[in-house]
């Protein structure tokens, strides 16, 4: 908004008619907008605190991204609206090559729209999905030299130029960081393979880091690149699902995709992997709050809980929480880690502990969870006015729609959006 302020201060005595008025409003937005969606791109400290997770994080990251593709698309054709009388503009707005400027603009728009059509129409696999996200950056430096060989308020107002400037070095310098500087400055960790088990639609990896152990919050995630494997300039999320303060730390990946259903099974003893990280706020929240809790997974969502119920009933920390915690399944045979988490809470009479399936007892709702928590966790009721308090910490991770679904349950029965908390890794 600066961006589209200052140009107003610049033109607020040019009497420019609304179509034209409109270019240029689209035009600065796009690209303040094409800029800070390559910061958005970082996986900083400083930002995964802001936002509260790297999945919020990329939330506003695909809004961003959507919201300037719509002004890039909307600046030529209000362009056209704009100078419909002069049969000349319209020439340069329409056939490449007539004015330098206009076909710079033209370049990124096209190359822009290719990007977004593999990214989004396309099924095309993870490594080259990926590939076409990191060109982003050509259509936003196309778009600067388009903005300055074009624009008259950019060359006539050096403020306003060098904030473009500004801006789109920041982009860029986000752009050259994430693909060349954080493979090395980021939180990385070298480690190897020290186990690798296929069970059935989990591969579970278990790896070593080498010379120190990684100090890591119960339900955080770290991201892992696999040298010995294709794919292996890609990284990929995962939610470490050990017990914080293990030396050998373990990851359960569902088989989803071709990268972990055909190659991760690949593996073998002793292979090499570079780790980032931790990340998660969802492990910060887990962390810092002490009430009363209800946790709900669903299918392999049930990942940064395994870290989480081992730390519940492992740890030398006073919790006198009492937690609900319900995996959603859609059968027994998919509930791999049944034993593990029932082995954990034996004899800890604070957790309660139900697993879910689906294809018995249908998909489940926040009246169910509730009237499942009734009996075990004690909500207090308002004085005088047998009102329930809604005191309770909701912890969701699972698939996307299930995690909507239920939050919006929880909202609706009057449950505060601060104390739901949920990761999404579809985002990541």
């Amino acid at each position: 908004m600066f961006t589209v302020f200052l140009w107003l201060y610049y033109a607020r005595h040019d009497g420019l008619p609304l179509p034209v008025f409109l270019t240029k409003v689209s035009a600065f937005s796009a690209l303040a907008l094409l800029s800070l969606n390559h910061v958005l791109s970082l996986r900083t400290r400083f930002l995964e605190k802001l936002f509260r997770g790297l999945d919020r994080m990329y939330r506003v990251h695909h809004v961003v991204g959507q919201t300037a593709f719509l002004l890039i698309v909307a600046h030529p054709i209000l362009l056209l609206v704009a100078r419909k009388d002069s049969w000349p503009m319209v020439l340069d707005l329409t056939v490449p090559g007539r004015d330098f400027g206009i076909t710079l603009g033209m370049v990124s728009l096209y190359l822009l729209l290719a990007l977004l059509f593999v990214t989004f129409s396309l099924r095309v696999r993870y490594h080259k999905w990926h590939l076409s996200h990191h060109i982003m950056v050509v259509p936003l430096f196309i778009a600067f030299l388009h903005a300055v060989a074009s624009g008259t308020y950019v060359r006539g107002y050096p403020v306003l130029r060098y904030w473009l400037v500004l801006l789109c070095t920041l982009g860029i310098a986000s752009y050259v960081y994430t693909m060349f500087f954080y493979r090395h400055a980021g939180p990385v960790h070298n480690g190897r393979v020290v186990g690798v088990q296929d069970m059935e639609d989990i591969v579970e990896v278990r790896f070593r880091l080498d010379g120190h152990q990684m100090s890591f919050k119960a339900g955080q995630f770290v991201f892992i690149r696999f040298l010995s494997l294709d794919q292996s300039y890609e990284t990929f999320p995962f939610s470490l699902s050990g017990a914080p303060g293990e030396e050998v730390l373990r990851i359960s990946a569902k088989k989803s995709g071709d990268f972990t259903r055909h190659i991760l099974p690949g593996l073998n003893e002793g292979d090499r992997i570079l780790v980032w990280g931790p990340y998660g706020a969802f492990g910060e929240h887990y962390h810092h709050r002490n009430d009363d809790s209800i946790w709900i997974a669903g299918g392999i969502g049930a990942t940064p809980f395994l870290s989480m119920v081992q730390d519940e009933t492992g740890s030398k920390r006073d919790k006198k929480r009492r937690i609900l915690f319900v995996w959603v399944c859609n059968s027994e045979a998919e509930a791999v880690y049944n034993d593990e988490i029932l082995g954990a809470i034996e004899g800890n009479s604070r957790i309660r502990y139900v697993l879910w399936t689906s294809s018995s007892m249908g998909r489940i709702t926040a009246e169910d969870i509730l009237r499942l928590s009734s009996k075990h966790i004690v909500r207090r009721s308002a004085p005088g006015t047998g009102i329930v308090k809604k005191d309770l910490d909701i912890f969701i991770c699972g698939p996307p729609p299930m995690m909507a679904a239920l939050s919006h349950q929880f909202l609706d029965k009057g449950f505060k959006a601060n104390s739901i908390f949920f990761e999404d890794f579809s985002l990541l």
